[in-house]
């Protein structure tokens, strides 16, 4: 399971996805969660090491503009995962776009930190990196 989870995540999350989650979570073992502890600490580590995943930026300054969020169509567009408006929101229709390992299938601001994964379908990683 790779899932990142912040209260921002919690708080727009359906109730049907809530419960999805708390089902899921009910499910672990102890086992499983000694494996998804080390398996974030290995990524944690991948990630603050440089040139090990492509990277994009964005700069306080225009985080800070716009209440700390940033339109996930203009991530996906930097990140090169799109080209235009349309194919990014198709992206999101599609179910492909996770940030930080929620999905995100509508077109919204989304609050992005240091080194949040921005993933596109199951292979592909990009880093975004918050610059002064």
């Amino acid at each position: 399971m790779d899932m990142e989870l912040s209260c921002w995540d919690f708080r727009n999350m359906s109730d049907e996805e809530f419960a999805e989650l708390e089902e899921g979570i009910k499910q672990f073992t102890p086992e499983d969660w000694a494996a998804l502890r080390a398996s974030q600490e290995s990524k944690r580590k991948m990630v603050e090491a440089p040139g090990i995943f492509p990277e994009i930026t964005v700069s306080e300054t225009e985080l800070e503009a716009n209440d700390g969020k940033i339109w996930i169509v203009e991530l996906l567009k930097r990140a090169g995962y799109a080209k235009t408006t349309s194919e990014a929101r198709n992206l999101l229709k599609s179910g492909a776009i996770r940030l930080g390992g929620v999905k995100i299938k509508e077109p919204v601001d989304v609050f992005v930190n240091h080194n949040k994964l921005l993933y596109c379908g199951k292979q592909t990683e990009t880093i975004i990196r918050i610059t002064a």
